[in-house]
């Protein structure tokens, strides 16, 4: 789960990014529809379990800890 909400989110931000460089400047407009494309995709990094949190759970877990009980922020 943490490693998909990752890759997904990482992912539609990357395109979503691409898409408005080579739409250019006119679509960061306010209504335009890949700026809200771009506005939501970045704003998935931030929605629970946060980006950086998956990445921190997913080391640990690589490392052979445990996540559950030795990350620096609890699962729920």
């Amino acid at each position: 789960m943490w490693r998909a909400k990752l890759l997904a989110g990482d992912t539609a931000a990357d395109v979503a990014s691409s898409a408005l460089e080579a739409a250019g400047a006119g679509a960061t407009r306010r209504g335009h529809p890949l700026e809200r494309l771009y506005r939501d995709a970045r704003c998935g990094a931030l929605q629970p379990a946060t980006s950086d949190v998956c990445a921190d759970w997913l080391g640990l877990a690589a490392v052979g800890g445990d996540p559950d009980h030795g990350a620096e922020v609890r699962r729920w």
